[in-house]
């Protein structure tokens, strides 16, 4: 598992010739030293509208003690993206748009939301599919031992 999570982590940092001109840039050197949650959603997704207050809620709780949690959208119309992000005035996490799924193809995403939690190392320790509320004392608990690390 650790040699895997090191080839996803080394193979993200690599280019790719094939989507760079339409891909956007994830930039995990920038957060060496942070631990990352990388949460891919879409304004259509149910379960997405449950995990932004969460997840906003993770960055108020954990961010002082180094999380750091980056989204990727997938919608086509970015402005589907601007409608859904209004709906939560309050809650401010970087967003970046992937309307071709480059990135969610090259993270092998696997439904929505799918987030990736990343230690200071890069190294990938934990997965989450979908976000069901009565699971987020277990996602909290993942978060919580990586920041004390």
């Amino acid at each position: 598992m650790k040699l895997a999570g090191a080839l996803l982590v080394i193979s993200l940092l690599i280019p790719s010739a094939a989507h760079s001109s339409e891909m956007p840039s994830l930039d995990l050197d920038k957060h060496r030293g942070k631990v990352v949650i990388v949460d891919f959603w879409a304004s259509w997704c149910a379960p997405c509208r449950q995990s932004f207050p969460w997840m906003s809620e993770m960055s108020r709780k954990y961010g002082p003690n180094g999380l750091v949690i980056l989204t990727v959208n997938l919608d086509k119309d970015p402005q589907l993206a601007d409608e859904f992000l209004s709906e939560f005035p309050q809650i401010h996490l970087p967003v970046i748009h992937d309307p071709s799924a480059g990135l969610a193809m090259k993270w092998k995403v696997q439904g929505m939301p799918y987030s990736f939690l990343l230690d200071r190392e890069g190294k990938l320790r934990h997965t989450h599919r979908g976000f069901r509320s009565d699971e987020t004392a277990e996602y909290e608990r993942h978060i919580a031992e990586l920041t004390r690390e």
